[in-house]
């Protein structure tokens, strides 16, 4: 697998990073691993996006596994902390 710079100008551009690490989903049906994706409250601005993440593993160590859900609103926000009201800034040498 190849490793690339982050962010980067080329597409896709779009990065959800939880709990940073290198992960690996694996699909099983019988066992119920892998993802779920829903939606919660509609596919407008009010709604939102649910992924559950069912025996996440750390790549290559099946022994390390978690299992997590991660909400994402389809509304812009203004609350302070939230990403996309955040403004980069650099500092020079």
């Amino acid at each position: 697998m190849d490793q690339y710079a982050i962010p980067t100008t080329a597409d896709p551009n779009n990065l959800l990073a939880i709990l940073w690490n290198d992960w690996e989903v694996v699909y099983d049906a019988a066992t119920n691993k892998g993802v779920t994706l829903a939606t919660l409250g509609g596919v407008g601005s009010g709604g939102a996006v649910v992924l559950e993440y069912d025996d996440l593993q750390v790549y290559d160590d099946p022994t390390q596994t978690l299992d997590m859900e991660v909400l994402v609103w389809r509304s812009v926000s203004s609350v302070p902390g939230d990403y996309e009201s955040s403004t980069p800034t650099t500092t020079s040498a």
